[in-house]
């Protein structure tokens, strides 16, 4: 005689007020089930309420209610639903999610810990259609990441190159630099530099001009190159990981305020 097969009566739980917010069945292995609802949440209020909970670096736990024969797990669930929602239990079950969606607004808005990226107009700039591609599901988690990493040279130098910028054009120690600079330029450009052409370089034999450049400037700068590159490229991929990081967090929580909210 084969024995009877059996699904579970599930809870998830908000591990911040530990209350129940939604009921459920299955014949999966409890955690199995609890990550399906996270990739793929039951409905608009459970994706805001999971998003919420995943810009606090937190998931809902699942726990069992029930174990019933399969041939009863539909008409178990209804019954535990119904039974939760008259006990005053503010589920997030279909219809009941549409009277607890200020719940939502309140876990939608709780603090966010903020990212420490330099700037972050420039990484929305940067990688956002990334993003976007990566919701839609238009690119691989690993498209996603090798585009991060062979990117993330480029990315640092134009970071560094627009924080000089702006410390030179938008600070006044910057400004007197700049003024200086441009000074020392046009000094040089007139008085050493043609100083150096008319009387150092004819007295200055092309052998010797070649290998003092070799030994005093081409090889250290070429050492020097080298014995940087692992070092950026290492911190490159890291600040590039960051900024996309931060980038899809700041999407996910305007997505969860965009269904929150949805515009009339």
């Amino acid at each position: 005689m084969n024995p009877t097969r059996t699904g579970t009566i599930y809870a998830l739980i908000d591990p911040r007020d530990n209350k129940i917010r939604y009921i459920g069945k299955t014949e999966k292995p409890n955690l199995a089930r609890l990550a399906n609802h996270l990739a793929t949440p039951t409905n608009p209020a459970m994706r805001v309420w999971i998003n919420a909970l995943s810009l606090q670096g937190l998931t809902p736990r699942i726990e069992a209610l029930a174990t019933t024969p399969v041939t009863q797990l539909g008409a178990e669930e209804q019954r535990q639903i119904r039974q939760h929602a008259e006990q005053g239990y503010r589920l997030l079950n279909a219809p009941y999610y549409h009277q607890h969606l200020s719940d939502l607004g309140q876990t939608a808005t709780a603090p966010i810990v903020r990212s420490l990226i330099p700037d972050a107009q420039f990484a929305q700039w940067t990688f956002g259609r990334l993003v976007i591609a990566r919701s839609n599901r238009a690119l691989p988690a690993w498209a996603v990441a090798l585009i991060v990493a062979v990117t993330a040279p480029a990315y640092t130098a134009a970071l560094l190159l627009r924080a000089v910028l702006h410390a030179l054009f938008h600070t006044l120690a910057g400004n007197c630099l700049a003024v200086l600079g441009a000074g020392g330029w046009i000094l040089w450009d007139v008085g050493f530099d043609a100083a150096v052409r008319e009387v150092v370089l004819p007295r200055l034999p092309a052998e010797r001009w070649a290998k003092f450049w070799d030994a005093y400037m081409a090889s250290p700068l070429a050492e020097l190159a080298a014995s940087s590159l692992w070092p950026f490229a290492s911190v490159s991929i890291l600040l590039a990981a960051m900024s996309y990081a931060d980038v899809a967090d700041k999407a996910k929580a305007q997505t969860s305020t965009a269904l929150l909210h949805p515009a009339r």
